[in-house]
């Protein structure tokens, strides 16, 4: 991320810091929670688990998925989420995230950054998300529909051994 005017925020271990230099702009943390996170952002770089995407939606924060390697099946998690984002506009999915170079991740990270139409488009699908029954919402109605197309109990039959 030289080279970019951000501040990036990184969940690195210990172990995964003793192998790397990292830039002035990079601050390594081994953890942080992301709804104390997000609401800074202006972009999430992250690997497309549904935990992430759904944070970063509820925030309305653009995204940049590059999924694992492995995880190459595009009806697989990461890869459905990272597919739906880009198809709404709200980020972009590196596919051959195994062939990604840095220049290559800095580009569209920059993309995401510079081209309003992600976070507008991060905005929309935040707030259609809240717009969607929450269970406490739709439990009365499906008990409504229980009581209303339940069957009496059949009577059961005594076995006898």
């Amino acid at each position: 991320m030289a080279g970019l005017d951000v501040e990036v925020v990184a969940t690195l271990d210990a172990g995964q810091l003793e192998s790397m230099r990292l830039p002035d702009n990079v601050r390594a943390v081994e953890f942080v929670p992301l709804n104390v996170l997000l609401p800074t952002c202006s972009a999430i770089v992250h690997h497309g688990g549904s935990g992430t995407v759904a944070a970063a939606l509820e925030h309305a924060v653009p995204q940049l998925i590059v999924p694992a390697v492995y995880w190459s099946d595009k009806f697989y998690g990461p890869v459905a989420s990272a597919n739906g984002l880009e198809e709404q506009g709200a980020g972009i999915y590196v596919a051959d995230s195994d062939r990604l170079t840095a220049a290559d991740l800095r580009a569209q990270l920059d993309r995401v950054l510079s081209e309003p139409s992600f976070e507008e488009n991060a905005r929309r699908l935040s707030a259609e998300a809240r717009e969607v029954p929450t269970p406490n919402d739709l439990v009365p109605l499906l008990e409504g529909l229980t009581g209303r197309f339940a069957r009496p109990a059949r009577p059961t039959k005594e076995r006898t051994s």
